[in-house]
């Protein structure tokens, strides 16, 4: 058999909305990738998705069962060029709050150490010339009165009584974000001779169909809830959030960052659709109403305005330029989401 030299890429996350569809679109693009996991089941998925048959050959697969204890990924690393670091606790912004959250244990720890360890064994495998690690957006804010907020422009971080003590489970998440961010400056200023260099990208609120969610509910989980709470006319309590990015784009981001001809070491990429503002969720219902006429006019779908939701600008320009593209609109968020919510729905129907 002849030797495969496509470049080998470790995926942490692949098993999740993100992390999967990064995979693919890494494998359709010629890159070899090694699958980090934690259970058989959700490896079950990532290997029985229609998009991964056409490239089983070019998968590997490490079994990390806790990504956050030192030397975690030691032997995951072994030969890899690339380590693609997206795997993140996630919140569920359905969750109101109330009860006593350890958010040290939820949050801090988890995306505080789990970029630390990804970093420390990346610097014990030579061959590796580059480490991208998903930010998020929510961890920047606009300084000094600027209109756009930059992929630099990290928030501050409150101080200890504040940071134990959130009511909601989304203000535990953004700061848990703040502090992997910070922990990646530090480390930098800390590693000037490493052999790799890092590049972030910081995703907005990331729209678009899961594939590997196999009902209604899972299709749900996580940040399509926004699409799902406008076509579904759940009104939620309070302002949700907005800076949209179609789940495509986001994953074409990172394996774009991979390239070291296209994107500088250092470099933080910002993806949010409609030029770094995205949208309103109103915005969304008249969308729903004109793609989906039927579904709306016989109740299967209940596109309602009223949800409450911010409005923050990112600067996006270096992403774009380094794409060569814009981002997708509501539309394609829409028809995504939409589309695989009734398929699931009638699946389940027939059941």
């Amino acid at each position: 058999m002849a030797p495969n030299n496509k470049s080998l890429v470790l995926v942490t996350g692949a098993t999740g909305h993100l992390g999967f569809r990064t995979l693919v679109l890494a494998l359709q693009a010629g890159y070899r990738a090694r699958v980090v996991y934690r259970s058989e089941s959700s490896l079950a998925k990532v290997k029985g998705a229609a998009s991964i048959k056409p490239f089983i050959d070019d998968l590997e697969y490490a079994h990390v069962p806790d990504m956050t204890v030192d030397g975690a990924f030691d032997k995951a690393v072994k030969g890899v060029d690339f380590f693609l670091h997206i795997a993140s606790p996630i919140f569920d912004t359905s969750e109101a709050g109330g009860e006593v959250r350890d958010w040290q244990k939820e949050f801090y720890h988890p995306a505080l150490q789990g970029t630390v360890v990804a970093l420390a064994s990346a610097l014990k495998e030579p061959n590796i010339k580059r480490v991208v690690i998903t930010s998020s957006v929510v961890a920047v804010e606009a300084k000094n009165g600027a209109s756009l907020a930059g992929p630099n422009d990290v928030k501050p971080l409150p101080d200890k009584e504040t940071l134990t003590n959130f009511t909601v489970p989304a203000h535990a998440y953004v700061y848990s974000k703040v502090m992997a961010h910070r922990a990646v400056d530090d480390w930098i200023k800390e590693h000037p001779k490493a052999h790799f260099d890092v590049v972030r990208v910081l995703p907005g609120y990331i729209q678009g169909a899961n594939e590997l969610a196999q009902n209604t509910k899972e299709a749900a989980v996580g940040s399509n809830e926004g699409t799902f709470n406008v076509a579904l006319g759940n009104l939620l309590s309070g302002p949700k959030p907005t800076a949209q990015i179609y789940l495509d784009d986001i994953a074409e981001t990172h394996v774009v960052a991979l390239d070291k001809q296209k994107v500088d070491g250092g470099k933080a990429l910002i993806s949010v659709a409609n030029d770094g503002k995205g949208w309103v969720w109103d915005d969304f219902v008249p969308v729903v109403e004109r793609l989906f006429p039927d579904e709306v006019k016989n109740g299967i779908l209940k596109p309602h305005k009223g949800q409450e939701g911010g409005e923050v600008a990112f600067d996006v320009y270096e992403t774009v330029k380094v794409l060569g593209h814009d981002f997708a609109g509501i539309e394609t968020m829409v028809r995504s989401v939409v589309e695989q919510y009734l398929r699931l729905k009638g699946n389940e129907g027939t059941a």
